[in-house]
């Protein structure tokens, strides 16, 4: 797969290679819906600069260019009440 020199690929060039089918039998709609899912700490997405002729949508593996995903925290639901006996 072609990349820039940052490891940015168009994201269509996944789309070739996957069918379908084999994303819906795992109950993903759609394939950037499965990638996000299956590697999101792998594959970073950004959108394309249309002024250097990108595609729309980039990617790019953050293993292959040596890089650590950032880590997301999602906020948890506890509160003080919830934490709290009545």
């Amino acid at each position: 797969m072609q990349t820039n020199n940052d490891g940015w690929f168009p994201f269509a060039a996944i789309g070739l290679k996957i069918k379908k089918e084999d994303y819906q039998i795992m109950g993903f709609i759609g394939i950037r819906q499965t990638i996000e899912c299956l590697f999101k700490n792998r594959i970073e997405f950004r959108s394309g600069d249309v002024s250097k002729h990108e595609a729309p949508v980039q990617a790019r593996d953050l293993k292959a260019i040596g890089k650590q995903a950032e880590v997301t925290v999602i906020p948890s639901k506890v509160s003080e009440k919830t934490l709290r006996p009545k």
